[in-house]
């Protein structure tokens, strides 16, 4: 018969056993727990569509080619190619001895200004499109010249406005060189305060 004292002797290295045993289980738990998710994290940082489906979710799936808002081209007109907007309308600029003329008011009725309301513009198959602030708001240029349109014309490739005078200065097609880039009567080699064009040409200004 095993004495009382014998057991207590025991008991505590039982007790010492189980412990360590259920130690090693929560480990054991603990570590297949940790390779489950990192396998998971590496899944989905190796797989490149979940990825981009990912960025373009949360940028709206949206992308931009930097080339700006396209305002002019080039087209077939009735006095040659020339620039045109988007629509085909032929396209002028107003200058006084190769200096630009502001058109205001009952000018600007007469020959809507080219504007627009994005950040950047560009030109198919011509280069110096830009803009600038002026009192018609964003006005779209050609090599600094402000872009009009003429309300004479009626109909894209219409060309009725070219040459003619009035509110102050000639107005003038974007006509096109051989090379098929966009020209405009040059302007003065330092850009001056424009002229503000008379209100009083009345009509069309023919």
């Amino acid at each position: 018969m095993i004495e009382p004292t014998t057991v207590r002797e025991h008991e505590p290295h039982t007790s010492t056993r189980l412990r360590r045993t259920r130690v090693l289980v929560v480990v054991a738990a603990g570590a297949l727990l940790v390779a489950a998710c990192g396998s998971s994290a590496t899944k989905a940082s190796t797989n490149p569509a979940s990825n981009s489906n990912s960025t373009a979710a949360s940028s709206g799936g949206t992308s931009s080619s930097g080339s700006g808002q396209a305002v002019a081209k080039i087209a077939m007109t009735k006095k040659g190619n020339a620039l045109v907007d988007t629509q085909g309308m032929t396209l002028y600029t107003l200058t006084n001895n190769g200096k630009a003329v502001a058109c205001t008011g009952a000018c600007a009725s007469a020959w809507p200004p080219l504007t627009t309301t994005a950040a950047t513009v560009s030109g198919s198959g011509v280069t110096g499109i830009a803009t600038a602030k002026d009192a018609n708001g964003t006005q779209v240029t050609d090599k600094g010249l402000p872009l009009y349109r003429f309300a004479g014309d009626t109909a894209a490739g219409d060309a009725n406005g070219d040459g003619l005078t009035s509110f102050g200065g000639t107005w003038h097609i974007v006509t096109t060189s051989a090379s098929g880039a966009a020209s405009t009567p040059a302007p003065a080699p330092a850009p001056a305060t424009p002229t503000t064009a008379s209100s009083s040409g009345g009509g069309y200004g023919y």
